[in-house]
């Protein structure tokens, strides 16, 4: 039988944007994110793109996801990455500096939900970036945080994970110069039968 372990899988990639953060109409016909602050969801561009807007340091959005559980290995780490950019009417300067702090809960079938912000932090930070030149509208892809493997166990494949994304520090920035586009998840994939689970144990899911 053909298993994961006999396929040279290369890392993927599962990337949960913006507009997945930020919910609900707020007052002013503006969209804003859920949880610390006031972080909007606000056009980035002048064609068109939206991004989330960070105000002050301490701004924080969470999220929910199913949909990335589903396709992990939990025995091999998780790779996590914020994507960011600068829209700055005053100059971009090289020397301003965003320290983004990511935070995760798992959660299971029938378990109480709570706070990612107030759980778990990366087994390996993001460290603090700078804008690399002075051109507005720039992104950027910050280090590689990490959760180390088998910090998950195989019940999570039919849970979710929530995540919480906090502008922890920001060094120079004006208000709203800094916006969140994205937060980029790196895994090892689990789609064949396994230790765990096999093709009974997957029909049983679909059956119930």
């Amino acid at each position: 039988m053909i298993r994961d372990k006999n396929i040279e899988w290369i890392r993927q990639t599962y990337v949960i944007h913006a507009d997945r953060f930020a919910i609900g109409a707020i007052n002013s016909n503006t969209i804003e994110g859920f949880h610390t602050g006031a972080p909007q969801y606000l056009e980035f561009s002048t064609f068109g793109f939206g991004a989330i807007s960070i105000a002050a340091a301490g701004d924080t959005i969470n999220v929910m996801d199913f949909g990335f559980p589903r396709l992990i290995d939990p025995a091999n780490d998780i790779g996590v990455r914020v994507l960011w950019g600068v829209k700055a009417d005053s100059g971009v300067n090289t020397s301003d500096v965003v320290t983004w702090l990511v935070k995760y809960d798992k959660f299971h079938i029938n378990e109480a939900l709570t706070d990612p912000q107030a759980t778990t932090g990366l087994s390996t930070v993001i460290a603090a970036q700078s804008p690399e030149a002075t051109t507005t509208l720039r992104w950027y892809r910050s280090s590689r945080g990490r959760i180390n493997g088998g910090l998950f166990n195989y019940n999570i494949r039919n849970g979710g994970i929530s995540w919480s994304v906090e502008a922890d520090v920001l060094t120079g920035f004006d208000a709203n110069e800094v916006k969140f586009l994205a937060l980029e998840l790196d895994y090892m994939p689990l789609l064949c039968a396994n230790h765990i689970e096999d093709v009974q144990y997957r029909k049983r899911l679909a059956a119930d």
